[in-house]
């Protein structure tokens, strides 16, 4: 389910990382007196595990934990394995001071990162934010003129290992595969399902046609429950109801005759708080919203088919 930000919560979770980090700072220091930094990532991982496990378990067990973006999950973890090898590394080459102090550099490779491949904007308030943190760390870490010390060094690629990994997770979390709003509302409502279910997802890709064989992936991740990705390019006309015809073909047992096609509809409305976009630009994304194309018209459904569940979208 979508959760409603709430910077007061991000700020309360940052600050209790920020408090476990600083003991693990620590505590990190003082363990590798006595072993070595591989034995210590160990340790800390079993750790990890043992702690999460029962959370897990608690949820549902491993199936909550299934993905579809199996290979994009390794990657994040390698690299914040990576990340946290240099840091351990790192504690026992320079003083803990010029560790903190440039493992804070992080949120500033997230910040450049969230900015150039997430979409974010960069705002002044941002920008001064950068520029006083550089100030910062460049006034802890002193480096002498012409001189790199490999500690500073490697303690950098583990901030920017960190960056590369919040980023990462924020994609993951922006596509990863979660409930469909248009469920969500339905089930809210009507406090049930229909017994038969397909939820389907439709991408628009940046190239103009896509080949018959990779048009459709299909799943059945329950009995009577199937999960589908249609791809289209930019050039191509989606017709959804041909697709549940191909869908017949993969393996879905659905009633062609028999279907009903539920579809979001979305409002655009100026946020209450005063912290929404500029009254003009709120005004602008609106005309665009009710001049576009209607979803069941661009998706080609039979309109005596079609569902229609509305929400409102402040921003």
């Amino acid at each position: 389910m979508h959760k409603t930000p709430s910077k007061p919560k991000a700020a309360l979770w940052m600050s209790g990382w920020l408090t476990l980090m600083l003991v693990m700072t620590i505590a990190g220091r003082q363990a590798t007196h006595e072993l070595n930094v591989f034995q210590l990532m160990e340790v800390r991982s079993m750790l990890g595990l043992f702690l999460l496990y029962p959370l897990i378990h608690m949820n549902g067990g491993l199936a909550i934990v299934k993905t579809a973006r199996l290979p994009q999950h390794v990657a994040r973890n390698l690299v914040h394995y990576g990340a946290q090898l240099c840091w351990f590394f790192a504690l026992t080459l320079i003083p803990i001071g010029q560790v903190v102090a440039i493992e804070f550099t992080m949120p500033i490779w997230t910040a450049i990162l969230a900015t150039s491949f997430l979409g974010e904007r960069m705002t002044v308030w941002k920008i001064a934010a950068i520029t006083l943190g550089l100030i910062g760390v460049l006034i802890i870490v002193r480096p002498a003129a012409g001189q790199i010390n490999p500690g500073q060094l490697i303690a950098l690629a583990a901030a920017v290992g960190f960056g590369i990994s919040i980023a990462l997770v924020k994609f993951l979390t922006r596509t990863e595969k979660d409930t469909p709003p248009v469920m969500v509302w339905h089930v809210k409502h009507n406090r049930a399902l229909h017994e038969h279910l397909f939820v389907l997802r439709v991408e628009i890709l940046s190239v103009p046609w896509i080949a018959s064989g990779d048009r459709l992936a299909i799943e059945e991740v329950a009995p009577n429950f199937w999960r589908a990705e249609a791809r289209f390019g930019f050039m191509e006309r989606p017709h959804i109801p041909e697709l549940l015809t191909t869908s017949k073909l993969l393996g879905c047992t659905i009633d062609l005759a028999d279907v009903t096609y539920y579809v979001g509809h979305e409002t655009v409305v100026r946020r209450e708080d005063g912290q929404g976009l500029p009254g003009w630009q709120e005004r602008f994304f609106a005309v665009m919203e009710r001049n576009a194309e209607h979803v069941s018209d661009f998706f080609s459904l039979p309109s005596d088919q079609v569902v229609e569940i509305g929400r409102q979208i402040a921003i």
